[in-house]
Formats: structure tokens, sequence, C-alpha cells
């Protein structure tokens, strides 16, 4: 429960908006292509649970929470030409899990180079939000480099 209130308060700081109620796991997939292709860390971070967790390759822990979250995709979407195209999401029957197939672009900031990258992230979802999300990529083409 403190952390939960830590992070609502540190949302608050941040100016994260916190959606108020869940969505169908469809809409999920959706809303978070749609965010990520505009490169908006806010919307991104708005369909995952208070308590959810990212675990990325290049990250040496997970993002733990809607607000380290929210600071991950922000980093992200800050790095130099950086584009992200999404394919068509694949939602499970029972909508308990989503992949979506992303490739992701940019320009190497230190060596002025074009990198593309593609990768998959697979989400779990309970209660209408994100609770867990792992991307699979190889970080060492990125200008992430490995975690």
């Amino acid at each position: 429960m403190k952390q939960e209130a830590a992070t609502l308060f540190a949302a608050a700081v941040l100016g994260v908006t916190l959606a108020a109620c869940g969505f169908s796991s469809d809409e999920l997939a959706d809303r978070w292509i749609e965010a990520t292709e505009a490169l908006d860390a806010e919307a991104v971070s708005d369909l995952f649970a208070v308590d959810a967790q990212l675990v990325d390759p290049a990250m040496r822990e997970p993002a733990m929470g809607r607000v380290a979250i929210y600071a991950s995709y922000a980093a992200l979407f800050t790095l130099p030409d950086v584009a992200i195209e999404a394919g068509a999401p694949l939602v499970s029957a029972d909508g308990e899990q989503i992949t979506i197939e992303w490739v992701w672009s940019g320009t190497h900031l230190e060596t002025g180079t074009p990198y593309r990258v593609a990768g998959v992230s697979a989400f779990t979802v309970a209660d209408g939000f994100i609770v867990e999300e792992r991307s699979f990529y190889d970080p060492s083409r990125t200008p992430l480099g490995s975690g």
C-alpha cells in the first residue's frame, strides 16, 4: 500500500495521468500501438497497472511500477530520430496475453549511423491493464547496448 501511494504521488509530481478504468485487451493493444508510434510516453504508461513491470534486454533490472515504465518510455522516445512501427497485435482468446511485433529505428548519437532493429513485446493483461511487458530484441544493435 505504501508503494502504491508513493507511485501515485510520484505520478502527480511527474504529471503522469493515471487512467481511472481499464480497457479490453483489444483496446490495450490498439492504444499501445497508437501511443508508441506517436512517441507518447504518458499515453503508453497509462495502459499499465500501477504495479506493472517492464522487462527489457537493454535494462539491468525491470522497470517496476507505472512511473518507472513512464520514465523508460520517455527516455526511449527522446533518442535521435527514433521511430517505432508496430505490426498487427495478436490477442489470446482469453484476453490475458498480447504480442506485438515492432521495428525500432533511429540514429546512433555517437556515430550518426542509422539503426533498425526488429523485436516483439509480449504483454500480460489483468483487470484491464498491462501488468507485464517483456520485450525481445538484440540490444547490441541499438544505442542502448546490452543491459
